[in-house]
C-alpha cells in the first residue's frame, strides 16, 4: 500500500464517527478515540437526542458497544422518548450493544459511587467504545468544587483515556445562571460544543458552536442544526472535488432560441447560479418553468424549488403545455417550501438530501425573496449557501426574485454569477414588458434593453440601446 493510502487508513481507523448526520464532516470525519466531547446547551436544544444517535448509530453501523449513564430520565422514559426518533435502544440491549444506567434517583454522594462503581463493571464486561454521561451537572450537585476536579480528571478522563472510550459529557445550560463548579470543566475536555437557539418568526433557528476541537482543525465553527423524526441533523458547508467536467462545460439557455441567443448571447455558463430579478407579473415564473422544462426535455435532471403554492406552479406547466406527470417521470422533481414555517437550516438541508438522492444537473428555484422576513443577515448568509450548496454539486441554477428596486442594489445581485432584470413600464394604454442582462459571469455583455413577451412563446423584440 502506498504512503498516501496507507496515512488515509490510519485516520479512518482512528476517527470516531458521531452518528450524527453532517456533524463528522465539520471535524474532518468524526472524534479521536477516547477523547472527551463536552456538549453544552438549554433544556430542548437536543443534547440528548445528539448523544443517543451518538450511541444508537455506534452500535447499527460501527458494531461499537455504548453505556449510556442518565441521571436526567428514568430508563421506560429514555427509551420510550427516543423510540420516537426511531431509535430501537431495547434491540441493541438484547444484542449486547449497549447498557443503560439508571442514576435518576440518585441525589447523594453514596449512591453516586454505587453508580459509578456499576459504570467500571459495564464498561469492562460489555468492552464499551462510548459512553454518555446525561448529566454532568447532576454530578456537580453531590460534589464540591475540588472533588469535582478529581473525579473528572481521574475517573472519566483516566478511564476514557486509557480504555479508549470517547465519551460524552452533557451539560445543561441555564439563561443567567452559572455554575462555578463547572467553569473549569471545558478546559479539560478536548472538544467543547455548545448549543444555541433563537425563536425567528414561528421557528425555531438552532446552532451548534465548536468551541474548542484539540487536534481538530473543524471546516467551520458554527452551523444550523434541525431536529427531525430522524434525530438531530447538522448542515456543514460542503468540501468536495468539483464536479465532472463535462458536467460544466459549455452554455445553456431557456430552451427558446430568441431569448437565448439576444439575451442570453448562447447562454449562461454550466454550473454558475443564474438571478431572474423584477416586480411581480413580469413572467419571471414563465423563464423560469421553460428553463425547467426544456433542461428535462434534453434529458437533463431538473429541480425545481419553489417557495410559493405548488399547486399554482404545477398550473403554469399546465398553461404552457406541459404535462407535468410526464415532466416528472422523464427527470423533474419538485420540493415546496413554507417559508413562513422553515429555517435556514431546513431549507438547506432539504435541498442537501435532495441533491444527494436526485443528483440533478439543472435547478429552477422561485421566489427567495419570499424568505426576506429573515433578518438581513440571515437572509444574505442563507442565499449565499445556497448557491455554495448548488456550485459544490455541479448544478446550474436559475432563480426569481420579486424585487421593485435596481437589482443592483439587492442582495441577491451579490450572491449570482448572471443577473437578469425584467420590469414593465406603461407606453400609451399597453404595459410592456421590458428585459435586460445585468451582469454575467466571465463574459462581456451589453445592457441592451429588448422587449418580452410571452405569447407564441418567450418573444423578443429589440428596443432601443440602455
Amino acid at each position: 500500500m502506498e504512503k498516501g493510502n496507507v496515512e488515509e487508513a490510519l485516520k479512518e481507523e482512528e476517527t470516531v464517527k458521531s452518528g450524527v448526520n453532517g456533524l463528522d464532516d465539520l471535524f474532518g470525519g468524526g472524534f479521536d478515540p477516547g477523547s472527551v466531547i463536552l456538549l453544552s446547551g438549554p433544556p430542548g436544544s437536543g443534547k440528548s437526542v445528539m448523544s443517543a444517535q451518538f450511541i444508537y448509530n455506534g452500535a447499527v453501523k460501527y458494531g461499537e458497544a455504548g453505556l449510556y449513564v442518565n441521571f436526567s430520565e428514568s430508563r421506560g422514559d429514555f427509551m420510550r422518548n427516543m423510540a420516537r426518533f426511531r431509535m430501537d435502544f431495547n434491540r441493541l440491549e438484547e444484542e449486547g450493544l449497549f447498557r443503560f444506567i439508571d442514576a435518576y434517583n440518585v441525589f447523594n454522594r453514596r449512591s453516586l459511587d454505587l453508580i459509578l462503581s456499576h459504570v467500571l463493571d459495564e464498561l469492562a464486561s460489555l468492552r464499551v467504545r462510548r459512553m454518555v454521561l446525561d448529566s454532568v451537572n447532576s454530578v456537580a450537585a453531590m460534589m464540591d468544587k475540588d472533588e469535582l476536579r478529581g473525579f473528572i480528571a481521574a475517573t472519566i478522563l483516566g478511564i476514557c483515556k486509557v480504555n479508549k472510550v470517547t465519551c460524552i459529557l452533557i451539560s445543561n445550560q441555564l439563561k443567567e445562571v452559572a455554575d462555578v463548579k463547572l467553569a473549569e470543566l471545558a478546559f479539560m475536555c478536548d472538544t467543547v460544543i455548545n448549543l444555541e437557539a433563537k425563536l425567528i418568526g414561528d421557528t425555531v433557528e438552532r446552532f451548534l458552536i465548536i468551541n474548542k476541537a484539540r487536534g481538530k482543525n473543524p471546516i467551520a465553527s458554527r452551523a444550523e442544526y434541525i431536529i427531525t423524526d430522524r434525530g438531530v441533523e447538522v448542515f456543514a458547508p460542503i468540501v468536495r472535488l468539483p464536479a465532472e467536467r463535462g458536467r460544466l462545460d459549455g452554455y445553456v439557455g431557456i430552451g427558446h432560441p430568441e431569448f437565448d441567443e439576444k439575451v442570453l448571447m448562447g447562454g449562461v455558463r454550466r454550473g454558475t447560479v443564474t438571478l431572474i430579478s423584477g416586480p411581480g407579473g413580469t413572467g419571471k415564473r414563465f423563464l423560469l418553468v421553460e428553463f425547467a422544462a426544456s433542461s428535462v426535455l434534453r434529458g437533463e435532471k431538473t429541480l425545481y424549488a419553489t417557495f410559493r403554492d405548488l399547486r399554482r406552479v404545477e398550473e403554469s406547466f399546465i398553461n404552457r403545455g406541459y404535462d407535468v406527470k410526464e415532466l416528472e417521470k422523464r427527470g423533474m422533481r419538485f420540493v415546496e417550501f413554507s417559508p413562513f414555517r422553515v429555517t435556514p437550516g431546513i431549507i438547506l438541508l432539504t435541498l442537501k438530501e435532495t441533491l444527494d438522492d436526485f443528483q440533478p444537473s439543472m435547478a429552477a428555484v422561485e421566489e427567495v425573496a419570499s424568505l426576506k422576513w429573515l433578518p438581513r443577515e440571515d437572509y444574505y448568509r442563507l442565499i449565499n449557501k445556497m448557491a455554495a450548496l448548488f456550485k459544490d454539486y455541479g448544478v446550474t441554477v436559475m432563480m426569481s426574485s420579486e424585487s421593485n428596486v435596481d437589482v443592483r442594489e439587492t442582495d441577491e445581485f451579490r450572491a449570482a454569477d448572471n443577473v437578469i432584470s425584467v420590469w414593465s413600464e406603461r407606453e400609451g394604454n399597453e404595459a410592456v414588458r421590458k428585459v435586460c442582462v445585468v451582469k454575467m459571469e466571465g463574459r462581456t455583455h451589453y445592457e441592451k434593453v429588448r422587449k418580452l413577451t410571452y405569447e407564441g412563446g418567450v418573444r423578443v423584440a429589440e428596443l432601443y440601446e440602455y
